[in-house]
Order: structure tokens, then sequence, then C-alpha cells
């Protein structure tokens, strides 16, 4: 309004379990718990959450991506990327994925097993195959670490 107001909006939104859920945002945190569908979230500036009981495609610029799924159900490439923020997901132990990760300034840190391997002069990248392998999951930040926890029962 010209004087130096500064404003602020939360929206709260309930929706069915058989709903698909999506948001991109600019300035501000996407948080979206107990989802019974698929999510993809995604924010400029601020942090995304997630957990859901199908699969989680996230993104964000300057902020930090924790998602928690329960299920794998994805076609193609599924991706979690954060350029300057870590990155927490709990995926299910009985995955059957292609995994890549990749960090230039941070760790991982994983439940399951993987390969690690240091960049040169800086940077870590791993890879895996989870169960049977299959469909592919790329998980990337450029500033911050990675961390895969085998996910608990429970969305």
């Amino acid at each position: 309004n010209g004087h130096g107001d500064n404003g602020k909006v939360h929206f709260t939104i309930r929706l069915p379990n058989t709903l698909r859920f999506a948001a991109d945002n600019v300035n501000g945190n996407v948080h979206a718990a107990h989802v019974g569908r698929a999510v993809r979230a995604n924010s400029v500036n601020g942090n995304v959450n997630v957990s859901t009981a199908a699969w989680a495609e996230a993104g964000t610029v300057n902020g930090a991506i924790k998602a928690s799924m329960a299920g794998a159900g994805w076609e193609g490439t599924l991706k979690i990327e954060s350029v300057n923020g870590s990155i927490e997901l709990d995926l299910p132990g009985d995955l059957n994925a292609q995994v890549k990760f990749s960090s230039l300034n941070g760790r991982i840190d994983s439940d399951f097993p993987l390969t690690v391997s240091n960049g040169w002069p800086v940077g870590h990248s791993a890879s895996a195959t989870l169960g049977k392998g299959g469909r592919e999951l790329e998980i990337k930040t450029v500033n911050g670490n990675v961390e895969i926890r085998k996910r608990s029962a429970g969305i």
C-alpha cells in the first residue's frame, strides 16, 4: 500500500485422501502432511516438508526438503532437488529403484547400502540399486547434506 506495511498469508487446505497435491510457491514454505496420493511441491525461497502414502517430487532453491514416502509408484525419474539446503528422505525399506545422489558441498548419509565417491576437489556422489532396481530416483543438492532413512510404519 506504499506505507511500508508488510502482509502475510497462511493457507490451510484440507483435501480428500483421494486427490493428488501440487504446490508451487515463491517466498514461503510448503507443508503437506498425511496426503493419500502423489505430491509435487516446489518453493523458490522456503522449505518443503511433505508426507504421503504415495510418492513425492520436491524442489527448492533456498530451503531444505523433508519428505516421507510410503509408496513408489512413479513412472520415469523422480527428482528431489535443492540448491541451498539439506535433503532428508524417508523411503520404504522395500523400495525397488535405481538411486543417484549428489551433493557438491555436503555429506551423504544413508540407511540403504550405496557406493559413495568423493569428487575432486569437492563434491560427493553415490549410486545404488535398491531391491530389484527399475524406476529412477535422483536426489541432488549443491550446498547441503543428503540423509536417506528407511521409513517406519505410518505416514
